[in-house]
C-alpha cells in the first residue's frame, strides 16, 4: 500500500507503508487492537507519546529496529526520510497505521490538542539502535 502524500519521489514502499490494523466500531466508539500477525513482527515494546500542539518528537532513525506508529488520539503528522527521499504522512484515524523499517528517519509533529501516538516496536529499548542522521551509513 502506498504512503499518502508521497509522490513518485517519496520513500520506498518497502521501507514506509500503511498497514491495516483491526478496528471495531460501534455506538460507544472504536477499539483498535494490534497483534504480531497484524504488524509483521513480534511486539517486544509498546509506548505512547503525547504532545502539545506544535510539539515535535522523534527526529531519529533506528539502525535495526522496526516500528509501527498508530494514532491514539488527535492529529499527528510523521515526516519520513529514507534512501534520499522524503514524505509527510498525517496518521489516519481509521484503523490503519504507519510501518517503518530500519533506517527510516522519522519526526512526529503533534498538530492538535490531545494528540497522542502509540508505537509498537520489535525490540526492547537500546540506545545503540538510534541515529540522528536522516541517512544513516549502511
Amino acid at each position: 500500500m502506498h504512503v499518502p502524500d508521497a509522490t513518485a519521489d517519496g520513500p520506498c514502499e518497502e521501507c514506509v507503508r500503511i498497514i491495516d490494523v483491526p478496528t471495531f466500531l460501534d455506538d460507544r466508539g472504536a477499539l483498535t487492537s494490534a497483534e504480531a500477525r497484524d504488524v509483521g513482527f513480534d511486539i517486544a515494546r509498546v509506548f505512547v507519546v503525547a504532545g502539545e500542539p506544535g510539539a515535535e518528537r522523534g527526529g531519529h532513525a533506528h539502525v535495526r529496529g522496526r516500528q509501527v506508529l498508530m494514532l491514539a488520539s488527535g492529529r499527528v503528522a510523521v515526516d519520513v526520510v529514507t534512501h534520499g527521499r522524503a514524505a509527510s504522512v498525517t496518521l489516519p484515524d481509521d484503523g490503519r497505521a504507519l510501518a517503518l523499517e530500519p533506517g527510516v528517519w522519522a519526526r512526529q509533529r503533534y498538530l492538535g490538542p490531545g494528540s497522542a501516538l502509540a508505537v509498537l516496536c520489535d525490540g526492547p529499548y537500546d540506545p545503540t539502535d538510534y541515529t540522528l542522521d536522516p541517512e544513516p551509513a549502511p
